[in-house]
Parts: C-alpha cells; structure tokens; sequence
C-alpha cells in the first residue's frame, strides 16, 4: 500500500526488485496488464477496482481500489489472480480493435513471472509501505514509510527513507555537503516533495533535478545580490552629489 487519498488506496505489487533484477519484459508484462484486468473486473470485488496498470520502470503493478482493502486483502486477491492466470491458454482482447498494441504480447514469459511471485507472495512477502503521516511544506500529507515492527527506530522505504538515500547518493556524486544542499533548496522535506514521481525513476534523474535546484537557487541569489549592489551603489552617489549640492 503506497497511498490512501480521497476514498481510494493504491497498492504497488512489486514483481521485480528495482535495480537489482531485471525488469519484466514488456511485452510480458503486458500480458498481465490483460489478464489482471480481466480477472479483477469479473472478480467479488469488481465493483471497487478504479485501475490496473504497469508501472513505467516495469518491475510491478499499480492497482488503484475504493473501499478499504488492507495489504493481506490485496495478497490474498492478488495469489487468486496469478493462480487464474496460470490456467489461461491465451490473452483476452489482443486484436487491432480491443488493443492499442496487440503484438506486443508473451503469455509464456507472463506465466513464469506469474509462478515467481506467487512463490515470494506466498512465503517471501514483505510490505514496503505501511502508514507513517509525513506533513510536507507545502501542506501535503504522505501515508507511506513506516517505523519498523522491531521498534528499533529505523524506517520501511517510503518518502523520509527515499529522500535520505537520494540525498546521501547526491553528496556521493556531486561532492557538495549537507549544509550547501539545504542553503540551497535542497532539504529533507524539499526532496520529499520529489518523491513522486522520481521514487521510480533511475537515480541520476534525481541528480539532474537536484543540479537544477541549487543552479536555480544560486542564479536567484546572485541576481539579489547584485540588485542589492547596484542599489547601495545608487544611494552613495546620490548621498555624494547631495553632499556636493550642500557645499
């Protein structure tokens, strides 16, 4: 579960781990975009599914519901889905008229990726987001990232997890300190407000925004400065041609 919001709840099912596994092929993917759709919208809950989609990086599923579904309904739901995908000869709606790119399609490669995360549902299952309530600068409240069952003081991946790693990978690259990022517009909870979209996206996307940040910040203080400069320029030559005006 990543987001609750205004009466709906998006789970991300993550089928591949992010950067360390390869991402599922697309046309595979593709293929479970299709018959998740199909089995969910004919399902007992049919009537709350908002959306199913891939994600972009393509290592998992977006599935968008109303009602109040926890992570266990969504696991439960999600191991009967695959196991009816499993049993499917072919991949409903994948003719020129019912699908936008109907070539684009591998029922084989869908069942393997299908069998391999049943087996992690089933007995390696963790759930990244839980509900911490993160309050950001501009208002926005994100229910993601929790404190860990253990109680140890650590956090599940979520916006505060994510912008610590990010930042603690730009200092890596770009040699700047902590203190010259947050003078710069680049504070915790300023790279908060990045996580969506870029929580997904490749890190030297978050690199570029962070180098667009600071050179923005740095343009706009170098600007003031230099009002500032031609301002106080301006005021001693009027206070010396006023001094000469007395004399």
């Amino acid at each position: 579960m990543s987001r609750e919001d205004k009466g709906l709840t998006t789970f991300d099912l993550r089928i591949t781990e992010p950067n360390k596994e390869p991402a599922v092929a697309p046309a595979a993917i593709h293929s479970m975009e299709h018959l998740m759709a199909t089995w969910f919208r004919n399902s007992q809950v049919k009537d709350d599914v908002v959306y199913i989609g891939p994600m972009g990086c393509l290592t998992g599923m977006y599935i968008i519901m109303t009602g109040s579904y926890t992570v266990e309904d969504m696991r439960q739901l999600t191991i009967k889905c695959l196991e009816w995908i499993l049993t499917q000869t072919e991949v409903p709606a994948t003719t020129p008229e019912t699908c936008g790119n109907y070539l684009l399609h591998d029922l084989p490669m869908c069942h393997w990726e299908c069998r391999r995360y049943i087996d992690r549902l089933k007995n390696d299952f963790h759930s990244e987001y839980t509900k911490l309530q993160i309050t950001l600068n501009d208002g926005r409240i994100f229910e993601g990232g929790s404190l860990s069952s253990d109680n140890d003081g650590t956090y599940a991946v979520g916006p505060e997890y994510w912008a610590g790693w990010v930042l603690a990978y730009y200092q890596w690259l770009s040699r700047r300190s902590f203190a010259y990022m947050q003078r710069n517009g680049l504070g915790i909870k300023e790279v908060m407000n990045m996580y969506y979209p870029l929580h997904e996206a490749d890190l030297s996307k978050f690199a570029d925004a962070a180098d667009a940040i600071i050179r923005k910040n740095i343009s706009h203080r170098t600007h003031r400065n230099s009002q500032k400069g031609l301002f106080q320029l301006s005021s001693h030559r009027n206070h010396r041609n006023s001094q000469k005006g007395i004399c």
